[in-house]
């Protein structure tokens, strides 16, 4: 997938970090920057990939925060495990965790409850 991305303009991490800001110092020096999986500057896009845990630790729940925070953002694209099956699960006979759907049921929820107003134009979760 990074090769296709990396071909229609996205910026994506190979070894070296992207790195975007979020706080301005003296000079117009970035004070505070966030590491992101991909950026498209056209489209002001954010990508992060999250390979598992995406629930468990609230590594989407961080992804959102920061996109929020990454000056000129306006687009977020999550992707996430459709299903998490690590194995600790599968050793205790427990069926895999559905991220995907609890990622998009909490998002669904924010924008729903209309008590937030997120400054980005939209968010795409994709699970995989």
């Amino acid at each position: 997938m990074r090769a296709g991305l990396v071909e229609i303009g996205y910026e994506m991490e190979s070894g070296t970090r992207v790195s975007r800001p979020v706080l301005f110092g003296e000079s117009d020096r970035p004070l505070k920057s966030y590491n992101v999986d991909g950026w498209h500057e056209d489209s002001k896009t954010v990508i992060e990939i999250e390979a598992g845990q995406a629930v468990e630790n609230n590594r989407f729940a961080l992804d959102v925060i920061k996109a929020l925070s990454i000056q000129n953002a306006l687009n977020l694209i999550i992707a996430v495990p459709a299903n998490y099956f690590p194995e600790r699960l599968r050793k205790a006979g427990k069926p895999p965790k559905k991220d995907f759907d609890e990622v998009a049921k909490v998002l669904d929820g924010l924008y729903s409850a209309g008590r937030v107003n997120l400054p980005l134009d939209s968010i795409l979760v994709i699970g995989y």
